[in-house]
């Protein structure tokens, strides 16, 4: 994992030398190596919290993506008839000890999760 000290986007992939965000050159001076190093430390406390469960502590493992429809017609005050669905895509992951279950959204933050692609 390498951060863009440009735009501070974390890139997964250490055999590229381009940003995939900004198309910055990856800077490896001693001043962009302190700006790296602050990134990879919230990035990994943040993936810590991540992997931690809120009610007991216990270990949060990805559980795959899944598809929620929901109902436009109730968002939209009936409006739009019945059967207008949108789908919204939820990254899952489960607690391996006592089962509770949170729902991300899948384009968020996936990054900061670690989620597998």
């Amino acid at each position: 994992m390498w951060v863009c000290v440009h735009c501070l986007e974390v890139t997964e992939d250490e055999q590229w030398d381009e940003c995939w965000n900004c198309g910055a050159k990856r800077d490896c001076s001693e001043a962009a190596a302190g700006k790296v190093q602050e990134k990879t430390r919230e990035i990994e406390l943040l993936r810590e919290q991540f992997s931690r469960c809120t009610r007991c502590q216990g270990s949060m493992k990805f559980h795959g993506y899944r598809e929620i429809p929901y109902d436009l017609s109730i968002a939209w005050g009936g409006h739009l008839g019945r059967g207008a669905y949108e789908v919204e895509k939820f990254a899952l992951y489960h607690c391996t000890r006592c089962g509770k279950v949170e729902l991300f959204l899948a384009e968020v933050g996936a990054d900061l999760r670690g989620d597998p692609s």
